[in-house]
């Protein structure tokens, strides 16, 4: 092999490291997206038409769009009430925890500090998100509680972006 041809082997083995180095980090750079998230989560002791604080849970997958790449979403949220909450309005706060694999880019996650505010079915949330998915967090939710009472189970369907 000659002179030139070792360079020119060596600068590409050094473009390929590079571009290994850059692809494997991507997620990272993941700091804004969108997309739709359902689950289902408890409420204890439960909803009542008596206000009461309450502790809420949630478990939920979706799909997620964000700059890096597109793929599926998995959240779990834990959280307590602000206010007492009772059948018709609730008030809370809480930590999202949340993880996707994207296209092409891979695993991320996101760790975030939300607010949700209940009136019905709608709930809107707030916060912001920090890790490889990072920013300000907003959804508009349906809540759906299970019947019977006290409410201790619901279904909730989500739209989400972080920006």
């Amino acid at each position: 092999m000659t002179s030139t041809r070792k360079r020119r082997a060596t600068l590409l083995a050094a473009i390929i490291s590079v571009l290994v180095l850059v692809l494997g980090v991507m997620p990272a750079l993941a700091d804004t997206g969108s997309g739709v998230i359902q689950g289902t989560g408890t409420i204890s002791p439960g909803l009542n038409v008596t206000p009461e604080k309450q502790e809420v849970t949630f478990d939920g997958t979706g799909a997620i769009v964000s700059d890096v790449g597109q793929g599926t979403i998995s959240c779990t949220f834990d959280g307590e009430s602000t206010i007492e909450e009772d059948l018709s309005t609730g008030e809370g706060e809480g930590s999202l925890e949340c993880t996707a694999q994207l296209v092409p880019s891979g695993s991320a996650s996101a760790s975030c500090s939300v607010e949700y505010e209940r009136h019905g079915s709608a709930v809107t949330v707030d916060g912001s998100c920090s890790g490889d998915i990072a920013g300000s967090v907003t959804a508009a939710c349906h809540f759906e509680p299970d019947p019977g009472l006290p409410v201790t189970s619901y279904r909730l369907q989500c739209t989400f972006a972080v920006s």
